[in-house]
């Protein structure tokens, strides 16, 4: 009678591995790009049921910035991609604040302390709100896999754009144009 041959089992960490490997590397290497474009959605109703703290501990409820542009700005202070699109966000926001029609909330995914936030948006002149992602709960929300990534909000709360991976100042600056005007 013959022995049959057994079929070596992989075990998932053999499979998922690699999968994660490549995903990272292609969003490493392939050049940053516009995800997807919505549109849609209720006009009375906004779309984001969140209340979130600041930095400095200030409760914010997100549908309270209904009938502004927001732009979720998922980071983190030693990220060197984020850190290269930083002065062109800074400087376009605050071209654009003084029209009341734009907020931005950054949102660190990296898990930094609560100081070396505060040194982060005072280094880099940030006056816009800096949250932490406690229990990832924005990420989760957006789906957010790496940063940077900017999610474009309408005045409802409906994500019209989302740019994944280091913007140049002029893509920045038309996300701010197409918000604020």
């Amino acid at each position: 009678m013959r022995k049959k041959k057994s079929i070596p089992q992989l075990s998932p960490l053999k499979v998922i591995v690699p999968i994660v490997i490549i995903a990272i590397v292609t969003l490493i290497f392939v050049s940053p790009t516009t995800i997807n474009t919505l549109s849609g959605g209720s006009t009375t109703n906004y779309k984001i049921p969140y209340t979130v703290n600041t930095i400095s501990n200030e409760k914010i409820t997100l549908s309270d910035y209904q009938g502004k542009g927001v732009i979720f700005y998922f980071t983190g202070a030693s990220c060197i991609p984020c850190k290269a699109q930083l002065p062109y966000i800074v400087n376009a926001y605050n071209s654009y604040k003084s029209t009341g029609k734009i907020q931005v909330f950054s949102f660190d995914i990296q898990g930094n302390s609560i100081s070396s936030l505060v040194a982060w948006k005072n280094d880099n002149g940030i006056t816009w709100k800096v949250c932490q992602d406690t229990g990832m709960t924005m990420s989760t929300y957006f789906s957010i896999y790496s940063m940077p990534t900017l999610v474009v909000c309408d005045k409802n709360g409906n994500e019209i754009n989302r740019y994944v991976g280091s913007q140049n100042e002029s893509t920045i600056n038309s996300i701010f144009a197409s918000l604020g005007a």
